[in-house]
């Protein structure tokens, strides 16, 4: 095979993932029971009509289906563990700063990924576009203080915007060099 500049491409021993999101209706369809899951084999099966709608069957034949399964709740809260346990080492690296998110933060933000195809982008969005924002401002007007309590998140979706609503004891920000 060659490139757009003439160029021989050697494809031996490489794996080409592509990623779509054609059949997620069905998927989310069939596997909205989670003790009823089908066998990959299966749900790849079920795919195939959704797939001959998008891509030409000589493609299809070429390649190897490999369906994902919806983000359950559990996957969902072990993925928003992660990305507040990465906000927490920035926040302890480059501010000196410890801070713990009450288990309350985290089933809020679980509770806000509504939508099947994207919940595991939606945690970023949320992260990126509420709880980030919120922190840099405190850390730029500098009222983040010693056991200042910053943050109970109550996400709220409004027809203009997502509102934060800051009450009480979720969310502990100290200086690490107090203890």
């Amino acid at each position: 095979m060659e490139d757009g500049e003439g160029r021989r491409i050697d494809f031996r021993n490489t794996i080409i993932v592509l990623t779509s999101n054609v059949g997620a209706d069905v998927i989310a369809c069939i596997c909205s029971d989670l003790q009823l899951m089908p066998e990959p084999k299966v749900l790849s099966g079920v795919l195939r009509d959704p797939l001959l709608v998008v891509f030409p069957a000589a493609l299809l034949g070429r390649v190897w289906v490999v369906p994902y399964y919806p983000l359950t709740d559990v996957t969902l809260v072990n993925i928003v563990r992660l990305q507040l346990s990465r906000v927490q080492k920035r926040l302890a690296e480059n501010q000196n700063i410890v801070c713990t998110f009450d288990d309350v933060v985290i089933d809020q933000i679980v509770g806000r990924c509504t939508e099947l195809a994207s919940r595991g982008r939606m945690v970023d969005a949320i992260l990126t576009n509420t709880l980030l924002p919120e922190i840099s401002e405190r850390l730029l007007t500098g009222s983040l203080r010693d056991h200042n309590i910053i943050a109970n998140y109550t996400l709220r979706q409004t027809t203009t915007n997502l509102l934060i609503n800051l009450m009480r004891k979720l969310c502990r920000v100290e200086r690490a060099d107090k203890h």
